[in-house]
């Protein structure tokens, strides 16, 4: 007799441990599955030495993770992240700027990424939305096909334009916090005008119709002076843990489903152990 339907295992929420952005966001640090050291990379670009490197010591971490990066100065990391990905998939790019810049002395920055991004073979399609419209990004070997589709307000919106740009089954997510406008967020670049509850609701909306097989935000304001926070700083560390908090919330609620009956005598999944050595 087969045994019954078993929930899947918990796909991991992971915090990189080296921003002190971190530091003021306590519940966050608790709520997430593993903290995980990792020494400081370099601010704002990232020569291929040092990019070498850090692809090593990020090539441990489990897969089809949600990854909680820091600052967006260093959201370069999300392209060693889809590095790791096989199958095909379509980038969602949710972020006040596309990071498109050009990349021809091959030093990845944070707003460079995703020109490095584009030579990933699996990748089939890049779909970025800064909250007010949507566009697919014009890469330079021409893969993707350059378009605007106007959305209205994402929370109300029909999502129908935006997942018809999305061609394959698997999908990674790649949130900046600096999408948002100064009420729900607070980060060190400039911002857009997206309300908290509307990113939500965009990440749930991808997250439902499509398999996400990963996801990363960032957008952290880090303090001037770590350990002496003032109080400025604590206000908004406060306001960006509460969207971390909610986006981790959705990342658990899309990820842990009934999975399908096991055929008698399988082994069961392995599981991501919080706390576990990488």
């Amino acid at each position: 007799m087969s045994p019954g339907p078993t929930a899947s295992p918990r796909r991991p929420a992971i915090l990189l441990d080296f921003d002190p952005a971190f530091e003021i966001q306590p519940r966050l640090r608790q709520a997430v599955d593993q903290v995980v050291p990792l020494p400081s990379p370099p601010k704002w670009l990232c020569p291929p030495d040092r990019g070498r490197a850090l692809e090593r010591n990020l090539s441990h971490l489990p897969p089809g993770r949600l990854t909680f990066i820091g600052s967006g100065d260093y959201h370069y990391l999300t392209n060693f992240f889809l590095r790791q990905i096989s199958r095909s998939f379509t980038l969602v790019l949710i972020d006040h700027h596309d990071d498109a810049a050009d990349a021809t002395n091959e030093w990845l920055t944070c707003g460079n990424w995703v020109r490095f991004t584009e030579r990933h073979r699996s990748l089939k399609r890049i779909v970025y939305t800064d909250g007010a419209g949507l566009s697919i990004a014009e890469p330079s070997p021409k893969r993707f096909l350059w378009t605007k589709i106007p959305l209205s307000h994402p929370l109300t919106g029909n999502p129908a334009p935006l997942l018809a740009q999305i061609p394959t089954a698997g999908v990674y997510v790649s949130i900046d916090k600096d999408v948002l406008d100064t009420g729900a967020a607070h980060t060190n670049w400039d911002q857009g005008g997206l309300d908290a509850q509307s990113l939500i609701h965009l990440f749930e909306t991808v997250a439902l119709r499509r398999s996400v097989i990963g996801a990363d935000v960032c957008g952290e304001l880090s303090p001037a002076l770590p350990g002496l926070t003032t109080r400025q700083e604590e206000e908004a560390a406060q306001k960006n843990e509460s969207v971390n908090l909610a986006l981790l919330n959705v990342w658990r609620r899309i990820t842990v489903r009934p999975a399908l009956p096991r055929p008698a005598g399988s082994p069961s999944p392995r599981r991501f152990l919080p706390g576990a050595g990488l």
